[in-house]
Protein backbone atom coordinates (compact mmCIF):
# COMPACT_ATOMS: atom_id res chain seq x y z
CA UNK A 1 0.00 0.00 0.00
CA UNK A 2 3.15 2.57 0.09
CA UNK A 3 4.05 4.96 -2.58
CA UNK A 4 6.60 3.06 -4.42
CA UNK A 5 9.66 3.83 -7.03
CA UNK A 6 9.43 1.65 -10.62
CA UNK A 7 12.59 0.05 -10.74
CA UNK A 8 13.54 -2.45 -13.49
CA UNK A 9 16.70 -3.61 -11.73
CA UNK A 10 17.50 -6.11 -8.96
CA UNK A 11 18.98 -4.13 -6.49
CA UNK A 12 15.50 -3.24 -5.19
CA UNK A 13 14.31 0.76 -4.41
CA UNK A 14 17.13 2.03 -2.42
CA UNK A 15 17.99 4.60 -4.59
CA UNK A 16 16.80 8.30 -5.02
CA UNK A 17 16.07 8.91 -8.52
CA UNK A 18 15.98 12.46 -8.39
CA UNK A 19 18.59 13.51 -6.54
CA UNK A 20 20.81 10.93 -9.39
CA UNK A 21 18.81 12.50 -11.97
CA UNK A 22 19.89 16.04 -11.19
CA UNK A 23 23.59 14.66 -10.80
CA UNK A 24 23.59 13.44 -14.29
CA UNK A 25 21.95 16.24 -15.69
CA UNK A 26 24.46 18.52 -14.58
CA UNK A 27 27.41 16.54 -15.43
CA UNK A 28 25.96 16.08 -19.43
CA UNK A 29 25.34 19.46 -19.48
CA UNK A 30 29.52 20.75 -18.45
CA UNK A 31 29.76 17.73 -21.74
CA UNK A 32 27.25 19.23 -24.31
CA UNK A 33 26.88 22.29 -26.21
CA UNK A 34 23.72 24.81 -24.61
CA UNK A 35 21.93 24.15 -27.93
CA UNK A 36 21.30 20.72 -26.85
CA UNK A 37 20.64 21.24 -23.04
CA UNK A 38 17.15 21.86 -23.23
CA UNK A 39 16.18 18.93 -25.14
CA UNK A 40 18.32 16.46 -23.03
CA UNK A 41 16.80 18.08 -19.65
CA UNK A 42 13.28 17.08 -21.59
CA UNK A 43 14.55 13.62 -21.81
CA UNK A 44 16.01 13.15 -18.73
CA UNK A 45 12.58 14.03 -17.14
CA UNK A 46 10.40 11.80 -18.85
CA UNK A 47 12.65 9.01 -18.43
CA UNK A 48 12.48 9.54 -14.92
CA UNK A 49 9.95 6.87 -14.12
CA UNK A 50 6.67 7.88 -12.43
CA UNK A 51 6.14 6.48 -8.75
CA UNK A 52 3.71 3.43 -8.39
CA UNK A 53 1.24 2.59 -5.61
CA UNK A 54 1.06 -0.74 -4.36
CA UNK A 55 -2.40 -2.18 -4.43
CA UNK A 56 -3.48 -4.41 -1.44
CA UNK A 57 -2.98 -8.32 -1.77
CA UNK A 58 -5.70 -9.63 -4.00
CA UNK A 59 -8.07 -12.73 -2.00
CA UNK A 60 -8.93 -15.80 -3.88
CA UNK A 61 -12.56 -15.52 -3.33
CA UNK A 62 -14.93 -13.42 -1.12
CA UNK A 63 -16.03 -15.02 2.35
CA UNK A 64 -18.62 -13.59 3.74
CA UNK A 65 -18.99 -15.31 6.94
CA UNK A 66 -14.82 -15.16 7.63
CA UNK A 67 -15.08 -11.14 6.88
CA UNK A 68 -17.52 -11.14 9.20
CA UNK A 69 -15.05 -12.63 12.12
CA UNK A 70 -12.14 -10.31 11.19
CA UNK A 71 -11.06 -13.26 8.29
CA UNK A 72 -10.72 -15.84 11.37
CA UNK A 73 -11.71 -18.86 9.93
CA UNK A 74 -8.80 -21.07 9.56
CA UNK A 75 -10.05 -23.53 12.42
CA UNK A 76 -13.71 -23.43 11.19
CA UNK A 77 -13.88 -24.14 8.08
CA UNK A 78 -17.31 -25.89 8.56
CA UNK A 79 -19.46 -24.20 5.86
CA UNK A 80 -19.86 -24.03 1.75
CA UNK A 81 -16.72 -21.74 2.05
CA UNK A 82 -14.19 -24.08 3.28
CA UNK A 83 -13.21 -24.87 0.06
CA UNK A 84 -11.63 -21.41 -0.32
CA UNK A 85 -10.63 -21.04 3.44
CA UNK A 86 -9.27 -24.17 4.42
CA UNK A 87 -9.84 -27.48 2.01
CA UNK A 88 -9.66 -29.83 5.05
CA UNK A 89 -13.63 -28.40 5.88
CA UNK A 90 -14.83 -29.81 2.78
CA UNK A 91 -15.29 -33.17 4.79
CA UNK A 92 -16.89 -31.23 7.40
CA UNK A 93 -20.09 -30.51 5.24
CA UNK A 94 -20.82 -34.21 5.30
CA UNK A 95 -22.64 -35.45 8.78
CA UNK A 96 -19.92 -37.88 10.76
CA UNK A 97 -21.14 -41.57 9.05
CA UNK A 98 -23.37 -40.14 6.31
CA UNK A 99 -24.30 -42.74 4.01
CA UNK A 100 -25.84 -39.58 1.35
CA UNK A 101 -24.25 -38.96 -1.90
CA UNK A 102 -24.92 -35.99 -2.21
CA UNK A 103 -24.35 -33.83 0.81
CA UNK A 104 -24.99 -29.87 0.36
CA UNK A 105 -25.82 -27.72 -2.91
CA UNK A 106 -25.28 -24.34 -2.80
CA UNK A 107 -26.61 -22.16 -6.27
CA UNK A 108 -26.12 -19.29 -7.31
CA UNK A 109 -24.30 -17.77 -4.22
CA UNK A 110 -24.07 -14.50 -5.72
CA UNK A 111 -21.84 -11.98 -3.87
CA UNK A 112 -21.79 -8.57 -3.86
CA UNK A 113 -19.85 -5.70 -2.23
CA UNK A 114 -18.35 -2.13 -2.03
CA UNK A 115 -16.89 0.57 0.05
CA UNK A 116 -18.27 3.26 2.28
CA UNK A 117 -16.42 6.51 0.99
CA UNK A 118 -16.98 4.71 -2.68
CA UNK A 119 -20.53 6.35 -3.08
CA UNK A 120 -18.90 10.00 -2.88
CA UNK A 121 -16.66 8.92 -5.65
CA UNK A 122 -19.67 7.65 -7.78
CA UNK A 123 -21.57 11.23 -6.95
CA UNK A 124 -19.01 12.90 -8.42
CA UNK A 125 -18.68 10.64 -11.17
CA UNK A 126 -22.19 10.97 -11.62
CA UNK A 127 -21.77 14.58 -11.76
CA UNK A 128 -19.39 14.98 -14.37
CA UNK A 129 -21.58 12.50 -16.74
CA UNK A 130 -24.54 15.39 -16.58
CA UNK A 131 -22.34 17.67 -17.83
CA UNK A 132 -21.17 18.63 -21.28
CA UNK A 133 -18.42 16.63 -22.70
CA UNK A 134 -16.17 19.04 -22.58
CA UNK A 135 -16.60 20.10 -18.96
CA UNK A 136 -16.19 16.63 -17.19
CA UNK A 137 -12.12 16.74 -17.08
CA UNK A 138 -13.30 20.11 -15.44
CA UNK A 139 -15.90 18.74 -12.79
CA UNK A 140 -13.32 15.64 -11.90
CA UNK A 141 -10.37 18.19 -11.59
CA UNK A 142 -12.08 19.87 -9.27
CA UNK A 143 -13.37 17.53 -6.78
CA UNK A 144 -10.14 15.40 -7.30
CA UNK A 145 -8.34 16.83 -4.07
CA UNK A 146 -11.10 14.87 -2.11
CA UNK A 147 -11.31 12.06 -4.24
CA UNK A 148 -7.68 11.57 -3.82
CA UNK A 149 -8.70 10.41 -0.50
CA UNK A 150 -11.78 8.45 -1.33
CA UNK A 151 -11.17 5.47 -3.12
CA UNK A 152 -13.62 3.55 -4.91
CA UNK A 153 -13.69 0.01 -4.34
CA UNK A 154 -16.02 -2.20 -5.94
CA UNK A 155 -16.53 -6.20 -5.90
CA UNK A 156 -19.05 -9.07 -7.43
CA UNK A 157 -18.40 -12.85 -7.47
CA UNK A 158 -20.86 -16.10 -7.80
CA UNK A 159 -19.58 -19.71 -7.03
CA UNK A 160 -21.91 -22.81 -7.05
CA UNK A 161 -20.98 -25.56 -5.61
CA UNK A 162 -21.87 -29.38 -4.82
CA UNK A 163 -20.50 -31.01 -1.84
CA UNK A 164 -21.27 -35.02 -2.47
CA UNK A 165 -19.63 -38.46 -2.05
CA UNK A 166 -19.70 -40.39 -5.26
CA UNK A 167 -19.48 -44.00 -3.20
CA UNK A 168 -19.63 -45.31 0.31
CA UNK A 169 -15.74 -45.29 0.63
CA UNK A 170 -15.10 -42.49 -1.32
CA UNK A 171 -13.83 -39.48 0.03
CA UNK A 172 -15.77 -36.07 0.42
CA UNK A 173 -15.38 -34.16 -2.92
CA UNK A 174 -17.07 -30.47 -4.34
CA UNK A 175 -17.31 -29.38 -7.64
CA UNK A 176 -17.75 -26.18 -9.08
CA UNK A 177 -17.44 -22.99 -10.86
CA UNK A 178 -17.09 -19.72 -10.00
CA UNK A 179 -15.55 -16.26 -11.13
CA UNK A 180 -14.71 -13.06 -9.12
CA UNK A 181 -14.32 -9.25 -9.95
CA UNK A 182 -12.16 -6.52 -7.98
CA UNK A 183 -11.91 -3.06 -8.85
CA UNK A 184 -10.21 -0.58 -7.28
CA UNK A 185 -9.95 3.52 -8.34
CA UNK A 186 -8.25 6.23 -6.96
CA UNK A 187 -7.75 9.21 -8.14
CA UNK A 188 -4.01 10.67 -8.30
CA UNK A 189 -3.51 14.33 -7.78
CA UNK A 190 0.13 14.29 -6.69
CA UNK A 191 0.62 17.24 -9.33
CA UNK A 192 -0.59 20.05 -7.09
CA UNK A 193 0.35 22.80 -9.40
CA UNK A 194 -1.57 21.98 -12.77
CA UNK A 195 -4.92 19.76 -11.72
CA UNK A 196 -5.51 18.89 -15.48
CA UNK A 197 -2.80 16.23 -15.03
CA UNK A 198 -4.71 14.45 -12.07
CA UNK A 199 -5.10 10.64 -13.61
CA UNK A 200 -7.18 7.80 -11.91
CA UNK A 201 -5.30 4.47 -11.07
CA UNK A 202 -7.55 1.60 -11.99
CA UNK A 203 -6.88 -2.15 -10.56
CA UNK A 204 -9.18 -4.61 -11.85
CA UNK A 205 -8.61 -8.57 -11.28
CA UNK A 206 -10.85 -10.33 -12.92
CA UNK A 207 -10.71 -14.21 -12.51
CA UNK A 208 -12.84 -17.05 -13.56
CA UNK A 209 -12.85 -20.99 -13.74
CA UNK A 210 -13.06 -24.45 -11.65
CA UNK A 211 -12.82 -25.40 -8.64
CA UNK A 212 -11.86 -29.15 -7.54
CA UNK A 213 -11.40 -30.41 -3.98
CA UNK A 214 -11.30 -33.60 -1.97
CA UNK A 215 -10.84 -34.52 1.46
CA UNK A 216 -9.46 -37.16 3.73
CA UNK A 217 -11.32 -38.09 7.30
CA UNK A 218 -11.05 -40.34 10.10
CA UNK A 219 -14.47 -42.29 11.26
CA UNK A 220 -15.32 -39.61 13.89
CA UNK A 221 -14.81 -37.19 11.14
CA UNK A 222 -12.20 -34.92 13.82
CA UNK A 223 -8.79 -35.16 12.07
CA UNK A 224 -9.19 -33.68 8.08
CA UNK A 225 -6.89 -33.53 5.09
CA UNK A 226 -7.90 -31.51 2.31
CA UNK A 227 -6.85 -30.53 -0.88
CA UNK A 228 -8.05 -27.95 -3.74
CA UNK A 229 -7.47 -27.54 -7.32
CA UNK A 230 -8.47 -24.11 -9.41
CA UNK A 231 -8.09 -23.89 -12.90
CA UNK A 232 -8.57 -20.58 -14.11
CA UNK A 233 -8.13 -17.43 -16.25
CA UNK A 234 -7.03 -14.24 -15.00
CA UNK A 235 -7.43 -10.72 -17.07
CA UNK A 236 -5.68 -8.56 -14.75
CA UNK A 237 -5.22 -4.65 -15.36
CA UNK A 238 -3.16 -2.19 -13.33
CA UNK A 239 -2.44 1.18 -14.82
CA UNK A 240 -3.38 5.05 -15.15
CA UNK A 241 -5.96 6.77 -17.20
CA UNK A 242 -7.11 9.70 -17.84
CA UNK A 243 -9.97 11.39 -16.03
CA UNK A 244 -12.13 11.93 -19.07
CA UNK A 245 -11.66 8.10 -20.01
CA UNK A 246 -12.77 7.14 -16.61
CA UNK A 247 -16.16 8.39 -16.85
CA UNK A 248 -16.36 7.10 -20.42
CA UNK A 249 -17.56 3.08 -19.97
CA UNK A 250 -16.60 1.90 -23.10
CA UNK A 251 -13.15 3.73 -22.94
CA UNK A 252 -12.33 2.53 -19.80
CA UNK A 253 -13.21 -0.92 -20.71
CA UNK A 254 -11.94 -0.73 -24.31
CA UNK A 255 -8.62 0.18 -22.19
CA UNK A 256 -8.67 -2.59 -19.60
CA UNK A 257 -9.30 -5.17 -23.09
CA UNK A 258 -6.28 -4.04 -24.99
CA UNK A 259 -3.76 -2.72 -22.49
CA UNK A 260 -4.95 -6.16 -19.68
CA UNK A 261 -2.95 -9.20 -19.21
CA UNK A 262 -4.50 -11.69 -19.87
CA UNK A 263 -3.06 -14.99 -18.17
CA UNK A 264 -3.85 -18.93 -17.18
CA UNK A 265 -2.92 -20.88 -14.13
CA UNK A 266 -3.76 -23.52 -11.73
CA UNK A 267 -3.98 -22.43 -7.78
CA UNK A 268 -3.57 -25.58 -5.37
CA UNK A 269 -4.64 -25.14 -1.81
CA UNK A 270 -4.04 -27.31 1.00
CA UNK A 271 -5.45 -27.73 4.49
CA UNK A 272 -5.31 -29.77 7.81
CA UNK A 273 -7.96 -29.53 10.60
CA UNK A 274 -8.11 -31.64 14.08
CA UNK A 275 -10.99 -31.53 16.51
CA UNK A 276 -9.90 -32.91 20.38
CA UNK A 277 -12.97 -35.27 21.86
CA UNK A 278 -14.12 -32.16 23.77
CA UNK A 279 -17.55 -30.73 25.45
CA UNK A 280 -15.74 -27.15 23.64
CA UNK A 281 -14.54 -28.78 20.41
CA UNK A 282 -11.10 -26.94 20.53
CA UNK A 283 -9.82 -26.87 16.84
CA UNK A 284 -6.60 -26.38 15.41
CA UNK A 285 -6.74 -25.31 11.73
CA UNK A 286 -3.38 -24.89 9.43
CA UNK A 287 -3.89 -23.52 5.65
CA UNK A 288 -1.55 -23.11 3.11
CA UNK A 289 -3.13 -21.07 0.12
CA UNK A 290 -1.55 -20.86 -3.33
CA UNK A 291 0.56 -23.81 -3.32
CA UNK A 292 4.19 -22.49 -5.65
CA UNK A 293 3.64 -23.52 -8.71
CA UNK A 294 6.52 -21.48 -9.75
CA UNK A 295 8.33 -17.93 -8.95
CA UNK A 296 8.22 -14.45 -9.90
CA UNK A 297 11.58 -13.08 -10.31
CA UNK A 298 12.20 -9.34 -9.35
CA UNK A 299 8.49 -8.98 -7.83
CA UNK A 300 7.67 -5.58 -6.13
CA UNK A 301 7.42 -6.31 -2.59
CA UNK A 302 5.16 -3.58 -1.16
CA UNK A 303 5.29 -4.40 2.47
CA UNK A 304 9.57 -4.33 2.49
CA UNK A 305 9.68 -1.77 -0.80
CA UNK A 306 12.13 -4.16 -2.64
CA UNK A 307 12.14 -6.39 -5.39
CA UNK A 308 12.99 -10.58 -5.06
CA UNK A 309 11.71 -13.55 -6.08
CA UNK A 310 8.36 -14.75 -4.79
CA UNK A 311 6.92 -18.19 -5.18
CA UNK A 312 3.29 -19.05 -5.27
CA UNK A 313 0.28 -19.57 -8.36
CA UNK A 314 2.33 -18.54 -10.95
CA UNK A 315 0.31 -17.62 -14.19
CA UNK A 316 1.48 -17.37 -17.66
CA UNK A 317 -0.01 -16.03 -21.13
CA UNK A 318 -0.17 -12.25 -22.55
CA UNK A 319 1.53 -9.37 -20.69
CA UNK A 320 1.15 -6.16 -21.77
CA UNK A 321 2.05 -4.33 -18.09
CA UNK A 322 5.27 -6.33 -16.93
CA UNK A 323 4.96 -4.46 -13.60
CA UNK A 324 1.56 -5.95 -12.76
CA UNK A 325 1.92 -8.21 -9.75
CA UNK A 326 -1.06 -9.81 -9.95
CA UNK A 327 0.87 -12.47 -12.25
CA UNK A 328 1.02 -14.26 -9.07
CA UNK A 329 -0.68 -14.97 -6.43
CA UNK A 330 1.86 -15.50 -2.97
CA UNK A 331 1.94 -18.21 -1.07
CA UNK A 332 -0.17 -17.42 1.91
CA UNK A 333 0.02 -19.76 4.88
CA UNK A 334 -2.11 -19.83 7.70
CA UNK A 335 -2.61 -20.87 11.46
CA UNK A 336 -5.81 -20.68 13.73
CA UNK A 337 -7.16 -21.73 16.66
CA UNK A 338 -10.79 -21.83 17.39
CA UNK A 339 -13.16 -23.10 20.63
CA UNK A 340 -16.75 -23.49 20.76
CA UNK A 341 -17.90 -23.09 23.85
CA UNK A 342 -22.17 -23.83 24.64
CA UNK A 343 -24.49 -21.33 26.48
CA UNK A 344 -27.37 -23.45 26.53
CA UNK A 345 -28.81 -26.49 24.91
CA UNK A 346 -29.95 -23.92 21.79
CA UNK A 347 -27.22 -21.35 22.02
CA UNK A 348 -23.13 -21.36 21.92
CA UNK A 349 -20.08 -19.67 20.62
CA UNK A 350 -17.34 -19.59 18.83
CA UNK A 351 -13.89 -18.16 19.53
CA UNK A 352 -11.28 -17.84 16.46
CA UNK A 353 -7.97 -16.23 16.17
CA UNK A 354 -6.14 -16.90 13.00
CA UNK A 355 -2.33 -15.96 12.12
CA UNK A 356 -1.93 -15.17 8.34
CA UNK A 357 0.74 -14.54 5.41
CA UNK A 358 3.20 -16.37 7.45
CA UNK A 359 6.52 -17.26 5.01
CA UNK A 360 9.83 -19.18 4.61
CA UNK A 361 12.97 -18.68 2.61
CA UNK A 362 14.81 -20.70 0.87
CA UNK A 363 17.86 -19.70 -0.93
CA UNK A 364 16.78 -16.57 -2.66
CA UNK A 365 13.24 -17.48 -2.61
CA UNK A 366 10.31 -16.23 -0.25
CA UNK A 367 7.54 -18.16 0.08
CA UNK A 368 4.69 -16.07 0.92
CA UNK A 369 5.33 -12.21 1.41
CA UNK A 370 7.84 -10.89 3.70
CA UNK A 371 7.60 -7.61 5.69
CA UNK A 372 4.20 -7.68 6.72
CA UNK A 373 3.38 -6.30 10.08
CA UNK A 374 1.99 -8.30 12.98
CA UNK A 375 -0.86 -6.26 12.81
CA UNK A 376 -1.86 -7.12 9.33
CA UNK A 377 -1.45 -10.64 9.94
CA UNK A 378 -3.49 -11.18 13.32
CA UNK A 379 -7.22 -11.85 12.77
CA UNK A 380 -9.67 -12.81 15.94
CA UNK A 381 -13.84 -13.25 16.06
CA UNK A 382 -16.08 -14.70 18.20
CA UNK A 383 -19.89 -16.23 16.55
CA UNK A 384 -22.72 -16.56 18.51
CA UNK A 385 -25.23 -18.98 17.13
CA UNK A 386 -28.29 -21.10 17.48
CA UNK A 387 -28.47 -24.97 16.88
CA UNK A 388 -26.36 -28.04 16.52
CA UNK A 389 -22.64 -27.09 16.67
CA UNK A 390 -21.81 -29.42 13.92
CA UNK A 391 -24.61 -28.62 11.67
CA UNK A 392 -25.07 -24.72 9.97
CA UNK A 393 -26.67 -22.83 12.05
CA UNK A 394 -30.09 -21.52 11.21
CA UNK A 395 -29.23 -17.88 12.65
CA UNK A 396 -25.96 -16.79 13.62
CA UNK A 397 -24.30 -12.97 14.83
CA UNK A 398 -20.12 -12.47 14.35
CA UNK A 399 -17.90 -9.31 15.15
CA UNK A 400 -14.03 -9.50 15.07
CA UNK A 401 -10.50 -7.81 14.30
CA UNK A 402 -8.56 -8.14 11.09
CA UNK A 403 -5.86 -5.84 9.96
CA UNK A 404 -6.08 -3.73 13.12
CA UNK A 405 -10.24 -2.63 12.16
CA UNK A 406 -13.48 -4.05 13.54
CA UNK A 407 -16.11 -6.51 12.19
CA UNK A 408 -19.35 -7.18 12.36
CA UNK A 409 -21.55 -9.63 10.69
CA UNK A 410 -24.50 -11.62 10.32
CA UNK A 411 -25.85 -15.22 8.63
CA UNK A 412 -29.84 -16.07 8.27
CA UNK A 413 -31.15 -19.34 6.94
CA UNK A 414 -34.61 -19.84 6.25
CA UNK A 415 -35.71 -23.06 4.57
CA UNK A 416 -33.36 -23.70 1.75
CA UNK A 417 -32.33 -19.65 1.37
CA UNK A 418 -29.25 -18.06 2.75
CA UNK A 419 -28.28 -14.43 3.11
CA UNK A 420 -24.98 -13.08 4.80
CA UNK A 421 -23.80 -9.64 5.33
CA UNK A 422 -20.83 -8.09 6.94
CA UNK A 423 -19.07 -4.89 7.61
CA UNK A 424 -15.13 -5.04 8.01
CA UNK A 425 -12.19 -2.36 7.27
CA UNK A 426 -9.35 -2.79 5.05
CA UNK A 427 -6.09 -0.45 5.60
CA UNK A 428 -5.45 0.96 2.41
CA UNK A 429 -2.80 3.21 4.14
CA UNK A 430 0.57 4.12 1.81
CA UNK A 431 2.19 4.87 4.56
CA UNK A 432 3.35 2.47 7.93
CA UNK A 433 0.25 4.17 9.81
CA UNK A 434 -2.79 2.10 8.99
CA UNK A 435 -5.87 3.66 7.35
CA UNK A 436 -8.97 2.66 7.75
CA UNK A 437 -11.53 1.62 4.28
CA UNK A 438 -14.90 0.43 5.41
CA UNK A 439 -16.15 -1.77 3.12
CA UNK A 440 -19.76 -3.95 3.03
CA UNK A 441 -20.47 -6.93 1.09
CA UNK A 442 -23.50 -9.48 1.28
CA UNK A 443 -24.65 -12.83 -0.35
CA UNK A 444 -27.69 -14.72 -1.40
CA UNK A 445 -27.97 -18.49 -2.31
CA UNK A 446 -29.94 -21.52 -2.54
CA UNK A 447 -28.55 -24.20 -0.05
CA UNK A 448 -30.19 -27.65 -0.37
Amino acid sequence: MRQLPVNHGKEGLRGNPSRDGLCLKSQLQRLLGKKAQSTLILLLSLAQTPPLKAGELHENFIMVRSLGMGGAFTAIANDASAVWGNPAGIGRIRKARSQQKIHHVTFPNVIGGGNKSGSKFYTTLQKSQTDAQENIADTLQTGSSDLSETPLYVTAATSPLVYFSPSKYSPPTVVGIFGTTCMNVMIDDSDDTDSSNDTAQVESVSDTGLIMGLSWDNFANRLNFGLALRPMIRYSYNDKVDLTTLTDRSALQKAITTQGNSWNGVGIDAGFLFTVADFWFPTVGVAILNLPTGCQDDYLNPFEERRMAVCGTKFSGTTRNSEDTNIIAPTDTRIGLSITPRLSHDIGLRFAVDIHHIYYTSGDQTYGLSGIEPLRQSHAGIELFTGNPLLLSPFSLRAGVGEGFASLGATVRFSFITMEVASYGKDISTSTSPKEDRRIVGSLTGEF
